[in-house]
C-alpha cells in the first residue's frame, strides 16, 4: 500500500490554491470594455419666425463601439418621448429638431453611460419668441354741445327832448281859410284891387 506523505511544500501549495479560489469567488468582476464607445451631444437653440428650436445631435466620433443614449422630452411638438433608447453606430450620429409651444415650459434630457465622464445634457426653456403686438385703440371725443346763450333785449330809452325840437311844427300852419272874416276881408281887398286897375288903365 503506497501512502502519501504531506510535507511542508505540499501544504503550502494547497493553501495558496485554496486562497486564491476563495479571492476569484468573492472579489467582484471588473469587466474592462477593450473598444469604447464615445457618445457625444452637441445642441443650437434659438427663435426663429416665432417658433424657438432646439436642435440637438447625438453622435459616436472616433467610438470603437455602439454608443447608447436614453432621450426624454417633455411640452415639445410632437409625441412626447419618455426614456427613448437611441443606438448610434461607430462615426454615426443623429440630429433632432425640437420645437417648443409659446409660452409653455419644455424641456429636453439626452444621457449616456458610454463616455467618460457619462453625458448628461438637460436644456429647459419657457420659449418667448413672438413679440407682443400693440393694439392703438381710437379715441373718439364726444361732440360737445354748447348751450344756447339767450341775450335779453336792450331797451333803447327815449332821446331827450332838446330845445329844437320842441319848435318842430306838428301841424300845417293856418292859412284863413278856416275863418269867415278873414275869408270876407279878403275878397274886399281883391275887389278893391281889380277897381285900381280898371281906373289905372283908362288914365293912361
Amino acid at each position: 500500500m503506497t501512502s502519501t506523505q504531506i510535507t511542508p511544500r505540499r501544504l503550502g501549495f494547497a493553501a495558496a490554491s485554496f486562497l486564491l479560489a476563495s479571492l476569484a469567488v468573492s472579489a467582484p468582476a471588473f469587466a474592462v470594455n477593450e473598444f469604447p464607445p464615445n457618445a457625444t451631444v452637441t445642441a443650437t437653440s434659438g427663435c426663429e419666425g416665432g417658433v424657438f428650436h432646439l436642435r440637438t445631435t447625438m453622435s459616436n466620433p472616433g467610438g470603437l463601439d455602439t454608443a447608447h443614449f436614453v432621450v426624454t422630452a417633455v411640452d415639445v411638438k410632437g409625441p412626447i418621448t419618455i426614456g427613448v433608447g437611441v443606438d448610434i453606430a461607430i462615426g454615426g450620429s443623429r440630429a433632432d429638431d425640437w420645437q417648443f409651444f409659446e409660452g409653455v415650459s419644455g424641456s429636453v434630457h439626452i444621457t449616456s453611460d458610454d463616455n467618460t465622464p457619462a453625458v448628461d445634457y438637460y436644456f429647459e426653456i419657457t420659449p418667448d419668441c413672438v413679440p407682443e403686438v400693440t393694439t392703438t385703440v381710437a379715441t373718439t371725443i364726444p361732440a360737445t354741445t354748447i348751450p344756447a346763450t339767450t341775450i335779453p333785449a336792450t331797451t333803447v330809452p327815449a332821446p331827450t327832448t332838446t330845445a329844437a325840437a320842441q319848435f318842430v311844427p306838428t301841424a300845417l300852419p293856418a292859412t284863413g281859410s278856416s275863418s269867415p272874416l278873414t275869408a270876407v276881408l279878403a275878397f274886399g281887398l281883391l275887389g278893391v284891387g281889380i277897381l285900381m286897375l280898371r281906373f289905372t288903365r283908362r288914365g293912361i
